[in-house]
């Protein structure tokens, strides 16, 4: 084990080690206002925008082995201004001694780089109680345990301002960890997001940006339907399937529910599927992707549900999508909007198996005025909306 520690570490030195051209370059090859046209993506399309922030899912000309998926955010007129990378789970891992190993593993190439880390954090809050050796991982999950390591830089010749590594835990057993580079053209970029405003919430947004193009109150007549009649049609609240103004490469199917009265207040996004996907590794890369995409547009989730549930029998690494289907497992973030101003009540991503072996995700986006399309009286001064 300690051979193939120190082999994986020689290898992340060869490759990161602080050269002048590396430094040049960027991370991962990728260096500060790199325009989206020389960017080589997984997609066409961006995974999320907020006001003229976009953010792409990229094959960088550097990639490493240890991560296993790459976003980046970017302006038209600022070009890059953050680089995340993303982990592989690491598999089977409650005493944490697989993510400790990469965590200091990529520290050490980074420090070889950039100089030591301005700061490490490597503690359990003092009120936890997940004490226990075999509960690191669930204490990074619980969000009570913190590794991470943050570097503050100035006059980097790759001009990054910023970087930090944390690890993660997206079930309470195995992990991975992030490694973020921000860049010093990031102020310009965040002043160009739409504005967020108290408790973490996003400020109003204008149709086109969110829930796929399509506003709070869109009528039918507005929308490109694929079919004329919907989908399905309970008490005047109708599902219709949709083409949307501003689809996302990660979904393959839309559907917008409306009233006559209240116009859209309700748009979902049906993920690509993700075809034998036993051990979820495929549609767990997905979901983590665009749950990263929309905390940086609209803060973090108001609930967080990524584990086996208690009475789980289903445990095995191949039961993934076989767990998911039968309900012993979640893997969800909700973000709800309190903010009154907001066209949002509730944002949810979910990932789900219709068969136990092929899986994917969904999103779902409910307006401020879901509670009149199902009948429900709303209140103008129900800041929740829910």
């Amino acid at each position: 084990m300690k051979m193939l520690q120190k082999a994986g570490l020689a290898v992340f030195l060869a490759t990161f080690v602080a050269t002048a051209s590396w430094a040049a370059d960027g991370p991962f090859g990728i260096g500060m206002g790199s325009r989206l046209q020389t960017l080589k993506l997984e997609h066409d399309a961006p995974i999320s925008s907020s006001g003229t922030v976009q953010v792409y899912a990229v094959i960088p000309p550097k990639p490493y082995y240890l991560f296993e998926g790459y976003l980046v955010d970017l302006t038209p007129k600022d070009g890059v201004c953050e680089l995340t990378a993303i982990g592989q789970i690491l598999a089977d891992d409650p005493d944490g001694k697989k993510v400790r190993a990469m965590f200091e593993n990529v520290k050490s190439g980074v420090t070889q780089t950039y100089g030591p880390a301005a700061s490490v954090v490597d503690e359990l809050e003092s009120s936890s109680r997940l004490t226990q050796r075999q509960q690191f991982a669930e204490s990074l999950y619980s969000h009570e345990r913190t590794l991470s390591a943050k570097w503050e830089l100035t006059g980097q010749a790759a001009q990054v301002k910023e970087i930090f590594l944390f690890a993660s835990s997206p079930d309470s057993r195995n992990t991975k960890v992030f490694l973020s580079y921000e860049f010093e053209n990031n102020d310009q970029c965040e002043a160009g997001k739409t504005v967020v405003g108290h408790n973490n919430q996003a400020a109003p947004v204008p149709a086109g940006d969110g829930a796929f193009g399509i506003g709070m109150g869109t009528k039918l007549k507005d929308l490109e339907l694929r079919f004329e009649e919907p989908i399905t049609r309970v008490d005047g609240l109708d599902a219709y399937a949709v083409a949307v103004p501003t689809p996302n490469a990660q979904f393959e199917d839309y559907i917008v529910k409306l009233t006559q009265q209240t116009g859209a207040c309700q748009v979902v996004g049906f993920g690509n599927k993700q075809v034998n996907d036993l051990d979820g590794a495929k549609v767990s890369t997905v979901y983590f992707a665009l749950k990263s995409a929309l905390t940086k547009k609209y803060g973090s989730p108001s609930e967080i549900e990524e584990g086996l549930e208690s009475y789980a029998s289903l445990t095995a690494r191949n039961q993934f999508a076989a767990s998911l289907e039968k309900d012993q497992r979640e893997l969800s973030s909700t973000w709800t909007f309190s903010d009154a101003a907001s066209q949002y009540a509730q944002i949810w991503l979910y990932a789900t198996s219709p068969d136990g072996r092929d899986t994917h995700v969904n999103l779902v986006y409910d307006f401020k005025n879901y509670n009149q399309c199902k009948g429900g009286k709303a209140s103008g001064s129900d800041a929740s909306g829910l």
